[in-house]
């Protein structure tokens, strides 16, 4: 089926016929993908920023350059800045991707290279380590859902990362191993993460946030592969916020946790270049994302 786009000035809509089944965000100047491979109307889920940052920095200066439909998909050029504290800028970026969608497979492809230039090279900067783009998603806790049940329920389900070729389970569902880092687990020729989709059945009346209950939805699952054309030690750092949200909390007048509400992106993957001893200014990866759909194919 032909693709064409659809452009408003904070979002590129790109469809396949009439399968609307990826959206780039660009408000305020983030470069955020979010992918719906099957038919589900609410079946988007996990957010894929493809743009660099250091530590606390605010995500912003993603410019689109080209986005042109073809035959073999959607062609897609940007670039922007490095993000450093609220207004600072560490360097620049480029990525040139083709996004394309495979219906009969539900499943949504995003593939192409990515690169970083940083003002200086990155031990000299002592601005931390390079998080290289960010996965943000949402899990929650033992919430009320509609089967009557009390369960978790989310964005995602379980997470798996990649080191070249060894793979290590995240238990996010582990309230103990909310934070996962192993700084001595680098690798040079693949990093990936991979989130598992979920059912997403959460009862947002029963919680007394809305008047009506939210849609379940099917979520999808998210691959992220980076595939470094020198070896760069990379590594993985990943949270799931459950504290206390203090406005929130005040807001309906009994305590409210980050692992409760469904608006919350409380889970944050960052893949990251381990700044320690490393001279390198210049990094150079290949990319792809995939997203595939867990709703049950139509018999």
């Amino acid at each position: 089926m032909p693709y064409r786009v659809e452009k408003t000035a904070d979002e590129i809509r790109i469809y396949s016929g009439t399968h609307h089944f990826l959206s780039i965000i660009l408000q305020g100047g983030i470069f955020d993908l979010r992918a719906r491979p099957g038919q589900d109307p609410n079946g988007w889920g996990t957010s894929v920023y493809l743009q660099p940052f250091f530590p606390g920095a605010l995500l912003r200066g993603s410019v689109v350059d080209t986005c042109t439909a073809t035959e073999e998909g959607l062609v897609l050029e940007a670039h922007g800045i490095v993000s450093d504290s609220e207004n600072d800028s560490g360097g620049t970026w480029t990525i040139k991707l083709l996004a394309n969608t495979l219906p009969s497979d539900q499943q949504v492809r995003v593939h192409g290279t990515y690169q970083i230039f940083l003002t200086q090279p990155l031990a000299e900067s002592l601005k931390g380590d390079l998080n290289i783009l960010k996965i943000a998603s949402n899990y929650l806790r033992a919430v009320p859902q509609q089967t009557g049940k009390i369960g978790d329920t989310g964005d995602v389900k379980t997470v798996e990362f990649t080191f070249d070729a060894e793979q290590t389970l995240w238990d996010i569902a582990d309230p103990s191993a909310s934070t996962f880092f192993l700084p001595g687990r680098v690798c040079s020729t693949l990093l990936r993460a991979a989130l598992q989709g979920d059912y997403y059945d959460v009862d947002s009346r029963a919680q007394g946030f809305d008047p009506t209950p939210i849609i379940c939805a099917y979520k999808p699952s998210i691959t992220v592969s980076l595939s470094p054309k020198d070896p760069y030690p990379l590594t993985m750092f990943a949270h799931c916020e459950d504290g206390l949200d203090t406005a929130e909390s005040a807001k309906h007048g009994k305590d409210v946790h980050f692992s409760e509400g469904y608006w919350y992106d409380n889970v944050g993957i960052t893949p990251l270049v381990m700044s320690a001893h490393n001279p390198q200014q210049e990094f150079h990866f290949g990319i792809e994302c995939i997203a595939t759909s867990i709703e049950p194919l139509a018999s």
